[in-house]
């Protein structure tokens, strides 16, 4: 991931990952095709693959600090909705959002 600070490519307003809601290809002047080639050369993964491992960091953040539901959770990060969010998170982490709540948390299963 890019450096700059733990702020770097987060919109302010809500912490989410501002990539977001910007056709990069656009602003670097490039077809989208020639943008994704020339950003996973550059970084050696896709950039939707940057732009979900973004918001999963960020949901990390926000479960680990937060009691934050996990709809808005979603919300926030910018997926589209809390299932769109659990199967990613799954896929990156190995666990559930629930589960990484509790671990991070020290929180005790019921």
């Amino acid at each position: 991931m890019p450096q700059g600070g733990e702020d770097a490519g987060r919109d302010p307003a809500t912490g989410a990952c501002a990539l977001a809601r910007l056709d990069l290809a656009a602003e670097a002047r490039l077809s989208r095709y020639h943008f994704a080639r020339a950003f996973r050369n550059t970084t050696g993964i896709p950039p939707y693959r940057y732009l979900m491992d973004c918001r999963v960091d960020r949901v990390r953040e926000l479960l680990s600090l937060e009691e934050i539901p996990l709809a808005d959770i979603a919300a926030r990060t910018g997926f589209a909705d809390q299932s769109h969010m659990s199967n990613v998170f799954r896929r990156a982490t190995g666990e559930s959002p629930l589960a990484y709540r509790r671990r991070a948390r020290g929180t005790a299963v019921d």
